[in-house]
């Protein structure tokens, strides 16, 4: 056979299967192969104020162990930072890295969660658990946003640190208002492009991270 009728048999063999994978629905999961996390990540965007409330919540409760109250606090003034690792307005990234944050956050305070009323331990450990699949994300970068999120509630932000949060009831407020005035221009919105968001994700928070060091 022809060069040329090898050319044309594979390109009738490419458009059936295009056609048969299409019936059986495999274009949607071979998206999904090429973004394994993406279903995750919209799962995150979606929660993503229901997430922030928890954690305001948490904060202001009074049975909230200090040293978990503290690593609540950094997460929250992740959210409010002016320049955090990746920009706000570039979305859905901008978002995802807030999200990503609340997550370690409630892994590195696991061993406190236990202490929790019940109504919050069970979502608490729900985005701890979270933390897994992010640790298989970024592999080796894994440990360095780990580190960078412990970090939080030492670095101020708008003057406020996350021993004072521990410490007065009247920073916690302060600092629930600055999230509330945050979470004023929050806009969920839907992932388009899967393997393109977790490209830009991982190479912003290494190349931020890295800068860091």
């Amino acid at each position: 056979m022809s060069d040329q009728g090898n050319e044309e048999t594979e390109a009738v063999l490419k458009e059936k299967m295009d056609e048969v994978r299409a019936q059986a629905g495999q274009d949607m999961e071979i998206k999904i192969d090429e973004a394994p996390m993406a279903h995750s990540f919209q799962e995150w965007i979606d929660s993503y104020e229901r997430d922030v409330a928890l954690y305001k919540e948490i904060l202001l409760e009074e049975s909230t162990p200090a040293p978990l109250r503290r690593l609540v606090a950094g997460g929250l003034m992740y959210i409010i930072r002016q320049f955090d690792l990746i920009p706000d307005y570039l979305k859905p990234v901008g978002l995802l890295d807030d999200a990503i944050v609340l997550r370690i956050t409630a892994d590195l305070g696991a061993e406190h969660t236990a202490e929790l009323d019940p109504k919050y331990m069970k979502q608490m450990f729900k985005l701890a658990n979270d933390a897994e699949s992010i640790r298989g994300f970024l592999g080796e970068g894994y440990r360095d946003l780990e580190n960078y999120v412990r970090r939080q509630p030492e670095d101020a932000v708008h003057g406020i640190t996350g021993d004072a949060v521990v410490e007065h009831a009247s920073v916690r407020t302060e600092l629930i208002a600055q999230v509330d005035e945050e979470m004023k221009s929050f806009e969920a919105g839907a992932i388009e492009d899967g393997a393109k968001v977790e490209r830009e994700l991982k190479s912003y928070i290494r190349a931020k991270l890295d800068a860091k060091k």
